[in-house]
């Protein structure tokens, strides 16, 4: 939403997804002008922090649906135009105008390899240093699996740039001991 988001001012979009990154991802669309934001999830609750929950769906222009996944999507003249959504209980298919969607799953951290070993923060992510270095001098961290604000390509190339700078100036390091 941040690269694309500014595209949406004024429409209606769905959002997949019910933790965090969706909800986050949701008060920042609203604070561009979003029209109306559908948030759905396939379970029977969502997953996102309970104060973001109240934040975004008490909002007037936001509806949410639980045990609910995307069956199918219309298009007309080459746009998106509407959701089918169906309903995982009852089978009911209830169609959303939209004219955008964003998808927000899979946010958590594959980080269990390194747990006990490095420090994570409390949502899982690995803790790191502005020279992305972990706890473990020498041990380096790049990517979406590191504690952040954002996450995106963009800030992942960064992140890697620095990591592999930050180790290879580390390394020069040792060796002149």
């Amino acid at each position: 939403s941040i690269c694309d988001g500014s595209a949406y001012k004024g429409k209606r979009v769905l959002v997949v997804g019910g933790g965090n990154s969706a909800f986050d991802e949701s008060l920042y669309l609203l604070g561009l002008g979003i029209e109306h934001i559908t948030i759905i999830e396939i379970m029977d609750r969502f997953f996102a922090a309970q104060t973001t929950q109240n934040e975004l769906l008490t909002r007037e222009n936001v509806s949410a649906l639980l045990r609910t996944k995307v069956k199918d999507l219309e298009v007309t003249a080459g746009h998106l135009s509407a959701a089918l959504l169906e309903n995982l209980d009852s089978g009911e298919i209830l169609r959303v105008p939209v004219d955008g969607i964003f998808v927000f799953l899979g946010q958590k951290p594959n980080t269990a390899e390194v747990a006990g070993a490095v420090n994570l923060s409390d949502q899982g992510y690995i803790l790191a240093d502005e020279h992305m270095m972990t706890n473990i001098p020498g041990v380096f961290a790049a990517g979406d699996v590191v504690h952040k604000k954002y996450r995106q390509i963009t800030t992942a190339v960064s992140d890697g740039t620095i990591a592999a700078l930050s180790a290879e100036a580390w390394l020069r390091r040792q060796r002149q001991r």
